[in-house]
This record gives structure tokens, C-alpha cells and sequence, in this order.
């Protein structure tokens, strides 16, 4: 059986762009009875991770072929043409009708918290006070800038009251009434609307699984978000970008949490 691997290394992908890949490449794959696998061993992520459905194959990052999400013809014509009994890829594309309750399965056994990751996760929902699925949480993505901790010109554009806003008004339209966790790339952002609001958030030091590739400390804390995201009851999403956040969107869509997205007043791109 031909296998298929998804590869994630370095600067290539953001962690939703890898879920996003690999979601597409899963359907792909059972439509041709091929086999996929997730391998993230080149990546930093693989310290904290599990991934039960991986075999060893050593390999040079010449033998990967990118492509981008809208590559998705590019990467059926080589998947299907070429030979080779094992195919390295790295892909962000989209093209999907739908994630079936195996994709599922197969995703989150592909990434599993280890012990580690695991014990982390626990102390920081005991140190919050949740239980799993009891608790929303509202992930604001203010840009990567911010993760960069860079000035830019777009940071006057955004208005924390009018982001506060949307939330409050979904949050009553919906009859919310959850533990609220805040997740957000914009540290000044989590400090203003929790000192507004009785929100919860953590201090941590987060980080872009790509632009921070090589940085332990930043990558544990960007997955110990992804994991409380992953056990929450509702995502309630507000990003500056015109797509949605593939950090949190594909997080509810892999482990069946109800997702909204806000419109905001400004896009980016």
C-alpha cells in the first residue's frame, strides 16, 4: 500500500495549516486506499506529542514537496502518478467536504498530549478551576504581528471594545453561561478584556508553531492552548483575518465542538 506522509518541519506550516493539510490529505487517502500518516519528527512539537499511527523513514528535506492550499491539483496529480511506495509531502491545502468521524479519530491519535503535555494541561485546568466541557472558550487572533511582538501600523486598527462587543452580544444571544477561558495571540488584548470581564486566561508564553519553530518554552504553552481549546464546550472565534483560524477551527472541528466565528469590522487579508 502506497503511504502518504504529511510532513511538518521547521517554518513550513502553522499548526492549523497542518491539520488543515492533512484533513484533505486524509480523504484523499481513503478515497485511494492509500495510507497517511502525520510525522512531525523534525519538529519541536514532537516532544511533547504522540502520535500513534507513525513508522520510522529517514528522509532529507529535499525529498519533500510542498505545496501550498492552492496547490490542490498539483498534489493529486503527484500522489497518483508517482511510483514511489512512499510520498513526503508538506501541505496546507483545502479541499474537503467534510471531516467524517474517523478523520477524527485518526487525527487526534496522531496527535496525542504525552505524559508530559498531559500533567501540564491538568495543572494549569486545576489552577483555572475547569473540568473538561464545562467551560467556553472565546479565541481572539489579532495577527502574527503580535506573536512577533512587532509594531505595526495595522495595531491601530483594532478596537478591543468593539471585539468585546461581538463577544458579549453572542454570548447573550447564545445564553452562555460557562466559565469563560480567553485565548488570544495579543497579550495586551487578554489583559484588557480580563480586567473588564470575569474571564479566565493563563500568562502564558505562546508562540507560532512556524515562526517559533525552535523555541521549547513557546511551543509547550501555543499546545497547552490548543489541548484547553480541545476540551472545551463551545469556541467562540473573533480574528482580524477574512478566514477563520485554522488553530482553533480545526481544534473544534477534530474533537466535535460547536464553533462561531465573528465578523470583524477589519480584515487584514
Amino acid at each position: 500500500m502506497k503511504l502518504i506522509k504529511n510532513i511538518l518541519f521547521d517554518d513550513n506550516n502553522g499548526f492549523g495549516d497542518f491539520l488543515r493539510g492533512s484533513i484533505s490529505l486524509y480523504e484523499i487517502c481513503s478515497q485511494k486506499k492509500y495510507r497517511l500518516e502525520l510525522d512531525y519528527s523534525k519538529h519541536t512539537i514532537s516532544n511533547f506529542l504522540i502520535n500513534f499511527h507513525h513508522t520510522d523513514i529517514e528522509f532529507k528535506s529535499q525529498d519533500i514537496h510542498i505545496f501550498a492550499v492552492e496547490h490542490y491539483d498539483k498534489l493529486i496529480n503527484l500522489i497518483t502518478n508517482t511510483h514511489d511506495n512512499h510520498i513526503l509531502v508538506a501541505t496546507n491545502v483545502w479541499n474537503f467536504r467534510g471531516v467524517d468521524m474517523d478523520c477524527k479519530k485518526f487525527i487526534r491519535e496522531s496527535i496525542y498530549p504525552n505524559p508530559y503535555l498531559t500533567s501540564r494541561i491538568n495543572f494549569y485546568m486545576n489552577q483555572l478551576g475547569i473540568e473538561e466541557k464545562k467551560y467556553s472558550v472565546i479565541h481572539v487572533r489579532n495577527g502574527d504581528y503580535k506573536i512577533k511582538k512587532e509594531v505595526n501600523r495595522l495595531n491601530s486598527l483594532i478596537n478591543f471594545d468593539d471585539i468585546l462587543f461581538k463577544i458579549n452580544n453572542k454570548l447573550k444571544e447564545t445564553n452562555n453561561n460557562d466559565k469563560i477561558i480567553l485565548i488570544s495571540d495579543d497579550t495586551e488584548f487578554k489583559k484588557y478584556a480580563c480586567s473588564i470581564h470575569n474571564w479566565l486566561s493563563l500568562d502564558l508564553d505562546i508562540g507560532h508553531i512556524a515562526i517559533h519553530n525552535k523555541e521549547l518554552n513557546k511551543i509547550e504553552h501555543t499546545l497547552i492552548d490548543f489541548f484547553l481549546i480541545s476540551k472545551s464546550s463551545t469556541v467562540i472565534q473573533h480574528t482580524v483575518y477574512s478566514w477563520p483560524s485554522g488553530f482553533s477551527r480545526w481544534c473544534a472541528e477534530i474533537y466535535d465542538i460547536p464553533f462561531i466565528k465573528l465578523d470583524s469590522s477589519i480584515t487584514f487579508f
